[in-house]
């Protein structure tokens, strides 16, 4: 069995800035009433190499699925107790790509 890299980051919604880290110095470092939220890293990574978190927005290859870009945000999935982007599997994020996240970039977030 493969061991996963167990990470967080917490975006600063008043700063608007993110922290990386152990989650509980993280937590140490902003006040009270600081409102944050803390994003899960999936262990895995895009077509770039870049690291998938929860909460990031990405893209499908157009070329793979033809007509247009498809859009999901990465979610934790209660039911099936695993990383999912709009019903998808994590075992093939390496063909996706981030785009954003849903902190930074909601305006990439589709529409209904």
């Amino acid at each position: 069995m493969a061991n996963r890299e167990i990470k967080f980051r917490v975006w600063d919604v008043t700063e608007k800035v993110w922290s990386t880290g152990f989650l509980v110095d993280i937590c140490k470092v902003f006040p009270n009433n600081r409102i944050v939220s803390i994003s899960q890293f999936t262990g895995k990574h895009d077509q770039d190499g870049k690291e998938i978190w929860e909460g990031d927005i990405i893209d499908f290859d157009i070329q793979e699925w033809g007509g247009r870009g498809n859009i999901h945000v990465v979610t934790w999935d209660e039911n099936s107790a695993k990383w999912s982007w709009g019903g998808g599997i994590t075992s093939d994020m390496e063909f996706r790509k981030v785009i954003g996240n849903i902190y930074e970039n909601p305006e990439l977030i589709p529409k209904g």
